[in-house]
């Protein structure tokens, strides 16, 4: 192994922090100088800004993981409640991504069971996850790559069919829109074929969606897509 899996997890926690930062637009200007970011200009004006909503959920989903030696929700959402209540009443509203955030503890805690990470997260996807989402099959996708990076597994050219199998299913939208991805793979289109192709089968998918809800808004609106 090339790394500790004390180090694996570390970078899963910073890779989910990045993820969210650089998703919702936080910060522009990013450049990546060898191993270091540099020259970041933050966006939001608060000089120590706190962990995000859904970063604190996840933050006492490792808490409980950790006192109690097994995934425990009643503890779970206590320490939500015992933290900050208000946090509760996120439930049944979370977006893919945000679910995802939420339940990275779940992804380390069995990134070696894949039986048992689906049984968790398709539990957390009903506590969490509004109901635009089907079945749970985001945060399932992200937690199995997860696991293959721990587990070091993670092949690049595979991790699209490897996804697919593990979700069981290829007729829901983000089960069509990863094969759509893996036909692009296959034909050696560039990023911004990929992108355009990507925003017209968002468009079809979820064209019964509010605009606020709708993938399709987040993907026209990322900073880093020209």
């Amino acid at each position: 192994m090339r790394y500790s899996l004390l180090n694996r997890f570390r970078g899963v926690l910073l890779g989910s922090f990045m993820g969210e930062v650089l998703g919702n637009g936080g910060y522009q200007g990013l450049v990546l100088d060898g191993f270091s970011l540099k020259k970041i200009q933050t966006v939001d004006t608060q000089p120590h800004p706190s962990l995000s909503a859904w970063q604190q959920i996840a933050a006492c989903g490792t808490k409980s993981l950790i006192n109690c030696g097994r995934l425990d929700w009643q503890d779970w959402l206590e320490q939500i409640s015992l933290q900050q209540p208000s946090l509760l009443e996120l439930k049944n509203t979370a977006s893919c991504s945000e679910a995802a955030l939420a339940t990275v503890p779940i992804a380390l805690f069995f990134h070696e069971d894949e039986v048992k990470l689906r049984q968790q997260l398709l539990q957390a996807a009903a506590i969490w996850q509004d109901d635009n989402h089907s079945q749970g099959e985001g945060i399932l996708a992200i937690a199995f790559a997860i696991a293959l990076a721990l587990t070091e597994k993670l092949n690049p050219s595979t991790l699209i069919s490897q996804t697919l199998a593990y979700l069981g299913t290829t007729q829901t939208p983000m089960a069509k829109q990863l094969a759509e991805v893996q036909t692009l793979l296959d034909q050696g289109a560039g990023l911004n074929t990929t992108l355009q192709q990507l925003r017209r089968v968002q468009s079809e998918l979820y064209s019964d969606l509010p605009q606020e809800r709708s993938p399709q808004s987040k993907l026209n609106n990322c900073p880093y897509i020209s």
